[in-house]
């Protein structure tokens, strides 16, 4: 497209000039931060993070995070996470730290610009990789996009944030309504079993418990395989089953955690998300803050 051909208030830019990377490294157990981002903590299609763990959570280096910046996921970029930071923190490395450049964006327009189709088919197109594609920086920063004159960002942000808002009362009454679902079941099922006289039984008694455990993360061996590694992140409450999570290990990797079989039961047992429950719909592996609960034939 020619500069002639344009539409009025539209320009050709590159990515970085539009946007910053920023890139300072944290070890988790040097920082006095508190909260830690991983790519298991942000949504699809959602700016707002709305979960998140504690340095003490993992081990090596991660990114370090300010209010306001933004945090994209470059690795399976397919799964379209990009979310702005509502305070300083750190995140994985799996994934890149951006702010927008002031000269030629105003402030909040960039995320509602990378969660664009047209933005986020580019991250998918040039992701290097087959088991876990991954975006590199100098690869994104050339990349051409049409993108609006700031005085043209001034119109378009007031609606693309009353959206935004929308959209997030929206999750809050569903999130509210799974709630309403939880309370009127467990007292559906607490007055059948008064009613019917039904007895109770230990939960070991009718399954096996197992506890997962992590791989050490830094041995190359035992990641980046083809079964599913699965963390209290992962488990969502928007879906009852889960066959994927952020990352997954080997086979030799799995030698050093619990394998868990198809049809068990995922129970988160340590931090906020206790009680966080999926079904397993294939073959996987947990983290020590998951209880899988394996019944037999």
């Amino acid at each position: 497209m020619t500069e002639q051909q344009l539409p009025e208030g539209w320009q050709m830019v590159k990515f970085g000039d539009i946007a910053k990377h920023i890139s300072k490294r944290v070890e988790p157990s040097e920082t006095d931060l508190k909260i830690y981002v991983g790519l298991e903590h942000l949504d699809p299609d959602s700016l707002k993070i709305k979960r998140h763990g504690v340095p003490a959570d993992v081990e090596g280096q991660k990114l370090l995070v300010k209010k306001g910046q933004i945090i994209f996921g470059k690795r399976r970029a397919y799964q379209r996470k990009v979310a702005v930071a509502d305070w300083d923190c750190i995140c994985s490395a799996h994934a890149m730290v951006l702010e927008e450049n002031s000269k030629m964006v105003i402030p909040g327009f960039l995320p509602f610009f990378m969660q664009s189709d047209i933005f986020m088919n580019r991250a998918v197109a040039i992701s290097e990789g087959s088991l876990s594609p991954t975006i590199k920086w100098k690869v994104l920063a050339e990349q051409v996009f049409l993108f609006p004159s700031k005085n043209r960002q001034l119109k378009m942000l007031p609606i693309l944030s009353s959206c935004n808002l929308a959209s997030l009362k929206n999750d809050a009454a569903l999130e509210s309504l799974l709630f309403f679902r939880k309370v009127i079941f467990r007292e559906h099922i607490s007055k059948l079993i008064i009613r019917h006289n039904v007895s109770r039984e230990k939960l070991g008694d009718v399954c096996r418990i197992s506890t997962g455990k992590t791989p050490p993360p830094n041995e190359r061996e035992y990641w980046e395989g083809d079964i599913p590694f699965i963390t209290p992140g992962d488990i969502s409450s928007d879906s009852l089953y889960i066959n994927s999570g952020e990352r997954n290990i080997t086979h030799k990797g799995l030698e050093k955690t619990p394998s868990v079989p198809k049809g068990s039961v995922l129970l988160t047992c340590i931090g906020s998300t206790i009680g966080k429950a999926a079904i397993a719909s294939c073959d996987l592996s947990t983290n020590q803050q998951i209880n899988s609960l394996i019944c037999s034939e």
